[in-house]
């Protein structure tokens, strides 16, 4: 989620933070109970306190970058809805596991995928070096452009099982590139909690 092309001027992972918070003050202003899975503000509170704690822990860095997210595990919410923010490009056993899990205990919930225009375009052409973001997996290629057509197909893959998790699930399903405004995944996102 740190990655950021030249196209753009923020991260993922900033684009994500601020709906998340963005969202958090849509959800206070309603008298709505938030928190944040994975954190010391997991535990549902409304309220400006609630919503310092949630600025704060998103706006601590983390002590290492790994080179895939994986969605943390949902130990509190027994009901409610639950919003998922990732690319969701991490391996298939990190990512599916806790996703299926949270949908099949009865909690409804959104999944937004939050893409770079480059990650859905792959403009990449030449000699390119691919590295992770913890940067411990490289691939270094003379003809990137040859790796397009698998890569589409990989990520095409990829939503096809967000999707098919969604319908199976009642869950709902939305895309986000970084290169467009945040305004309307955070008006959809609002919506849906509302119920609307």
């Amino acid at each position: 989620m740190d990655y950021r092309s030249a196209s753009v001027q923020r991260t993922k992972g900033d684009r994500a933070k601020l709906l998340t918070l963005a969202l958090g003050v849509l959800l206070s202003r309603g008298g709505e109970r938030f928190g944040l899975i994975g954190t010391a503000a997991e535990r549902p509170f409304s309220g400006e306190r609630q919503l310092m704690q949630l600025s704060a822990l998103l706006n601590t860095e983390p002590a290492t970058t790994p080179d895939f997210g994986a969605p943390p595990v949902v130990s509190e919410p027994k009901t409610g809805r639950i919003v998922f923010m990732s690319d969701f490009m991490g391996p298939d056993a990190d990512v599916m596991p806790t996703l299926q899990e949270a949908s099949g205990r009865g909690i409804s919930g959104i999944l937004l995928q939050i893409v770079d225009p480059a990650e859905e375009e792959f403009p990449f052409r030449g000699r390119t070096r691919f590295e992770s973001m913890g940067r411990e997996i490289h691939y270094e290629t003379d003809q990137a452009v040859s790796l397009r057509d698998a890569y589409l197909r990989r990520l095409a893959s990829r939503r096809d099982q967000l999707q098919d998790l969604a319908r199976r699930s009642g869950w709902q399903l939305l895309f986000h590139r970084t290169d467009q405004s945040p305004r309307k995944p955070l008006i959809a996102l609002h919506s849906i909690l509302r119920g609307g």
